[in-house]
């Protein structure tokens, strides 16, 4: 045999079959148009995730239609969703399935996709994006995170 296995290259998680990601941060109506896509696309590459979203971000012409997920869209089963600015709507959580870990961010804390979420999030997507995004970088740096602002003065 001349075939010798050297080493195993993952996907890249840029351009991945959202059906093949093992995590994906999922943009909705409420992540905030193309500045709170960049936001997304950025948790993205911290976390190594594909980028997926509802019919709503593709219509806006947020995404390609390759990366919709749900009934008119792709199934997928990640170990992680991140969704960002989804409502839940049935058409979009058809295409949720066996996902692990559920983090969802809405302003919204009746939106359906909070009842489903391991981790709900109540607040504007960008804004918790953006946080996210820096506490994410401090801990890559290996600095001690800043402590959270508790609004007392």
């Amino acid at each position: 045999r001349r075939v010798r296995h050297r080493e195993f290259v993952p996907a890249d998680h840029r351009t991945v079959d959202i059906r093949e990601a093992a995590r994906i941060v999922g943009a909705g109506g409420g992540a905030g148009g193309e500045a709170g896509l960049k936001l997304v696309e950025e948790l993205a590459d911290l976390l190594g995730a594909a980028v997926g979203g509802t019919r709503v971000a593709v219509d806006r012409g947020l995404l390609p239609f390759a990366r919709q997920i749900g009934s008119t869209g792709k199934v997928v089963a990640p170990q992680l969703y991140v969704a960002c600015g989804i409502s839940g709507a049935v058409q979009h959580t058809a295409g949720l399935v066996g996902v692990r870990d559920l983090i969802a961010i809405n302003t919204d804390r009746t939106a359906p996709i909070m009842a489903m979420a391991d981790l709900a999030v109540v607040g504007d997507a960008p804004a918790v994006l953006r946080a996210l995004i820096q506490r994410l970088r401090v801990r890559r740096r290996g600095a001690p995170p800043e402590p959270a602002a508790t609004g007392k003065g």
